[in-house]
């Protein structure tokens, strides 16, 4: 969380600092954006490579520092700029594009769930750019997507909603049940099942009573 914050002070500052003066202004402002998101993934992914390679089986020394997880949070920066002062970007995209595009932001996943970061800590020091750009990739393949299943957009928009509390919840999570189920032999993969059910579960739960919590007539009636 504390990575967030940083981001949360320091982008505002950086873009008061650096806006274009009034009689230079354009409708693209902020044209060093693009170049320097690209030096900064580099960057970060060099310095992870780098200190990965001399403690390897210290993946914490690659997972709570600000500048070496930068590169996550500008890629969802460039992707809002685009969004913002360039929507045309998006929305040339023709829909065999769309697809594609989805399709390589499902493809940029499979790692995360395929391998155990501690078997492969370099391909974890990539995969800490890969994984945001494939949301990225999500985010604009499915921009605008008419869902042809209400079922489906719902189901997404309840966890969407909620993904909040998930991601708050699920570290702690995933180390409880290492913890429960250390020693008793399960697969990597069913510990991963495990650990999911139960985000699901605790994660779910808390963002519930959390809209409880802030609607008292909400919370009077779970009670």
């Amino acid at each position: 969380l504390a990575v967030e914050e940083h981001f949360y002070l320091a982008l505002p500052i950086v873009l008061v600092l650096s806006r274009p003066r009034r009689h230079t202004r354009s409708q693209y402002p902020w044209a060093w954006l693009a170049p320097g998101i690209v030096v900064l993934v580099l960057a970060s992914i060099a310095a992870r490579l780098l200190i990965i390679h001399a403690h390897p089986q210290d993946l914490w020394r690659i997972q709570g520092y600000t500048h070496l997880r930068s590169d996550a949070l500008a890629i969802g920066v460039f992707t809002a700029y685009v969004e913002t002062f360039r929507p045309k970007v998006f929305d040339a995209l023709r829909a065999s594009e769309r697809r594609l595009i989805v399709a390589l932001g499902l493809t940029l996943l499979i790692p995360a769930f395929a391998w155990d970061i501690k078997n492969v800590p370099h391909f974890a020091a990539l995969g800490f750019s890969l994984y945001p750009l494939a949301g990225a990739f999500l985010i604009i393949g499915t921009r605008d997507q008419l869902w042809s299943s209400n079922r489906l957009a719902s189901w997404l928009g309840f966890i969407g909603t909620r993904s909040y509390s998930l991601y708050l919840w699920h570290l702690p999570v995933f180390a409880l049940v290492y913890t429960l189920t250390r020693g008793h032999g399960y697969p990597w993969a069913v510990n991963i099942a495990m650990s999911v059910a139960a985000t699901l579960v605790v994660g779910l739960l808390f963002a519930e009573l959390v809209e409880f919590l802030k609607d008292p007539k909400k919370f009077q009636k779970l009670g």
